[in-house]
């Protein structure tokens, strides 16, 4: 039996999918699109649903570099997931029909706008190489589950003067992770000590 290596889905903007070149293998090999001499068969995008078209069951996503339609043979239900307008995190694999491009959806999850502008500090800082990507590839649903769990727990308490930094913080993990919501531009502290969601 042969075994095959599941590939990392690799978080790039939808301008590079359009403008790499689709490579068709043979085997068990997966097709990709090649950039910068990059290989990219498993993607990670975040972008806004701008059209759906339910009877020839696709999406179009534009994510401010380009657009893409999202297309699925198999899964004939992921459009329930999915209305114009919202801002979703796509894992799929890039495809072309007839010269088409277009991405095979995994998974397409509603998300809320804050994620669509730290995907774009975070791509400006990524070069698109394997090894770097690599690095910085990490539990997507871990990390947007933890950070959601703090906006909502932020907004819970807060009664319009901002929270207390101590009162959201019980470990190392979550000092941390309120460090990096506040340098991404998540959170910010409203005065000494205290925080807010950025709306």
């Amino acid at each position: 039996m042969v075994e095959v290596k599941r590939e990392v889905a690799k978080k790039v903007n939808i301008g590079i999918i359009n403008s790499g070149k689709y490579v068709k293998t043979e085997g068990w090999e997966p097709n990709y699109i090649e950039f910068n001499n990059e290989r990219i068969s498993r993607v990670n995008i975040i972008g806004t649903i701008i059209d759906k078209n339910s009877e020839n069951r696709t999406l179009i996503v534009d994510d401010g570099t380009g657009k893409i339609n999202v297309r699925s043979f198999e899964d004939v239900n992921f459009l329930d997931k999915a209305n114009i307008g919202d801002i979703v995190l796509l894992i799929g694999r890039p495809r072309e029909f007839n010269n088409d491009k277009f991405i095979s959806p995994e998974i397409i999850k509603k998300i809320n706008s804050d994620w669509l502008k730290l995907r774009k500090k975070e791509l400006e800082n990524i070069k698109i190489e394997s090894n770097n990507l690599e690095k910085i590839e990490e539990g997507i649903e871990e990390n947007l589950s933890s950070i959601e769990e703090m906006v909502r727990k932020i907004k819970k308490l807060d009664k319009g003067e901002g929270v207390v930094v101590e009162l959201l913080i019980n470990n190392k993990d979550d000092e941390r992770l309120i460090e990096n919501m506040m340098q991404d531009g998540i959170i910010f502290e409203i005065k000494p000590g205290k925080i807010k969601v950025l709306e």
